[in-house]
């Protein structure tokens, strides 16, 4: 018993220096880095950082193999929350958003295979539509999980909607693998996404990546609204609006694109 508690105890004192030092370097760091700066054998380091990925504790770059403090820690509460930093630095486009379109506009993160809301600004309009902030929301039929997946490769794209499901929602949700492959295209082409009730009836929603220097997508802009006041002839601009505002929240990063010009699609 003794024994048992005594190497339960070390394995959480070394997931806890693991931690420690991917706060403290505050960037994506390698597996052997992260060995060799904390002291812990590789295989170690990475069963421990395995378990914690399973738990949205770590994240780990589907790109780089790179490991960095994860999107779950937010429900830790506000102290992990500001090491992200996301929430804190990014609240007042939402702000914006919110005073362009009239819209509730929302943060959201790639989490656990899905979309996590971690920071919103709600609409001032008494009929309004809002996923809310710590929630998590499927990635085919949500604009942003749509802007989300649009970076990820086609077999891990395949793989996290295989391990989700593709529920339907609506008559609109795509549950066909090949369209939505497809539709990633068009996402990365015009550089935003759509959902036009494909999660629920009466409810649409506008999405435009969040990008650091190295054009990898670390979040999703989003703005939802009902459909009788987001109508067909209202995308262009909304979507205008929600594409130059995450371009100006990417250039924080670095992030920089001469491509200005996009087309309304069905994304």
């Amino acid at each position: 018993m003794t024994e048992k508690k005594s190497n339960t105890v070390q394995c959480l004192e070394k997931a806890l220096i693991l931690l420690a030092e991917l706060a403290r370097v505050a960037k994506e760091i390698d597996l052997w880095e992260l060995s060799h700066r904390t002291g812990l054998s590789k295989s170690t380091a990475s069963r421990l950082l395995a378990t914690m990925e399973q738990r949205g504790i770590v994240r780990q770059n589907s790109l780089t193999r790179r490991f960095s403090l994860g999107p779950d820690l937010i429900r830790l509460g506000s102290i992990a929350s500001d090491q992200l930093g996301l929430s804190e630095l990014f609240h007042p486009f939402l702000e914006k958003l919110v005073e362009a379109t009239g819209e509730t506009a929302s943060l959201a993160i790639f989490s656990q295979n899905q979309a996590l809301y971690i920071d919103q600004v709600l609409s001032s309009s008494m009929i309004r539509s809002f996923p809310p902030v710590g929630k998590h929301i499927d990635l085919h039929c949500s604009a942003v999980g749509k802007v989300l997946l649009s970076e990820l490769p086609p077999d891990q794209i395949q793989r996290v909607l295989q391990e989700r499901g593709l529920t339907s929602y609506t008559k609109n949700t795509i549950t066909n693998l090949n369209q939505l492959f497809k539709l990633m295209e068009v996402v990365r082409e015009n550089g935003y996404a759509l959902d036009l009730e494909e999660k629920e009836i009466g409810g649409i929603c506008i999405a435009a990546p969040l990008r650091k220097y190295t054009g990898q997508i670390i979040a999703a802009f989003g703005i939802s609204g009902p459909s009788n006041r987001i109508t067909t002839e209202k995308l262009q601009p909304l979507a205008q609006n929600v594409v130059q505002v995450a371009k100006k929240a990417s250039a924080l990063f670095g992030y920089t694109s001469s491509n200005e010009g996009y087309t309304i699609q069905n994304a």
